[in-house]
């Protein structure tokens, strides 16, 4: 089975899992196609056998072997014997992707956050995947649990990870995909005595 379960005994594990059960009953092709294939994401509660009690949830299995995190994508260096796209087509169709993935995920009221190289992953079709789903927020009911601080938008950086929304998911998905084009983060260009990367982010640099 492709399938994992997770121990987390948390509120929001519920309500993620209505969202998934509301994909599939939604007539959204393409939402179905992503939550079922391309999201780690909580789609069945699980329980002691025994004593009833909630343990966690069951998620979605990656075949690791097939896939490639996206900052794979972020150096030019090309094996020519590799089954992942480089090129600049190939990162084009990557960051379509990446953006219709975010885009149907904010329709059903998701707020994604830490959409760290960690988390985002690409198949050899130019597929997105994304892990660890249990930290997603969701508009009007539960906040982001986590993110990177190299991807961490403004308001994070005054305030808390908590404050994220889905306008920060924005910020985050324009850092990744100049990272994909340009090879580099927006933010190394600035030369500003010891500024730090957050304050280069404050600023506005």
């Amino acid at each position: 089975l492709n399938i994992l379960a997770k121990v987390l005994k948390e509120k929001k594990v519920n309500e993620l899992i209505n969202v998934f059960i509301k994909v599939q009953k939604s007539g959204n092709k393409k939402a179905k196609i992503i939550f079922e294939n391309y999201l780690a994401i909580p789609r069945g509660e699980i329980y002691d056998i025994n004593t009833g009690e909630f343990l966690g949830f069951a998620m979605k299995k990656f075949d690791m072997s097939r896939l490639k995190p996206i900052s794979y994508f972020f150096d030019n260096n090309i094996n020519q014997n590799d089954k992942f796209d480089k090129s600049f087509k190939g990162r084009y169709k990557i960051a379509k992707n990446l953006i219709e993935t975010v885009e149907v995920l904010h329709s059903f009221g998701i707020i994604v956050g830490d959409l760290n190289d960690k988390n985002v992953f690409v198949t050899e079709k130019n597929h997105i995947g994304i892990l660890d789903c249990d930290s997603f927020g969701i508009v009007n009911k539960f906040p982001v649990d986590a993110i990177m601080s190299d991807i961490m938008p403004p308001e994070a950086i005054n305030g808390s990870v908590r404050d994220l929304t889905q306008k920060s998911d924005i910020y985050i998905l324009a850092i990744i995909i100049y990272r994909l084009f340009m090879r580099g983060s927006p933010f190394n260009f600035i030369t500003k005595g010891d500024m730090s990367l957050q304050e280069k982010k404050l600023k506005g640099l």
